[in-house]
């Protein structure tokens, strides 16, 4: 396979893996080994507010610890539901971005 195969078949690869989006706003502490680590963990008494969205099928689920739903945290969860928002809109970007640079390599190839 040759160099621009291999690229054009990653870029497609990164597009396929665009599926889900995952919004965590955690209350709590890191795990000292997560912060040498590519992922996150945090510690047992963390709290998490968490909202997954299948971005094809467009469903999205949310999850809060039942004491976030109280009104004492109304502002975390305007912040969390406001991450959301942003995430889909960094996520409709990059999309957007992959889809111009694959184009543009198809282009030169011709």
């Amino acid at each position: 396979m040759s160099d621009t195969a291999t690229f054009l078949e990653k870029v497609r690869s990164s597009l396929e893996k665009l599926v889900t989006l995952d919004i965590q706003t955690v209350v709590g502490h890191l795990t000292p080994e997560s912060l040498q680590s590519a992922s996150l963990t945090y510690a047992p008494e963390s709290k998490i507010l968490l909202t997954r969205v299948n971005l094809l099928a467009g469903d999205s689920v949310t999850v809060f610890p039942p004491e976030f739903l109280t009104d004492e945290y109304t502002a975390l969860r305007t912040f969390h539901m406001d991450q959301v928002k942003d995430g889909h809109a960094i996520i409709q970007g990059n999309i957007a971005a992959l889809e111009k640079l694959l184009a543009l390599v198809q282009t030169r190839l011709q």
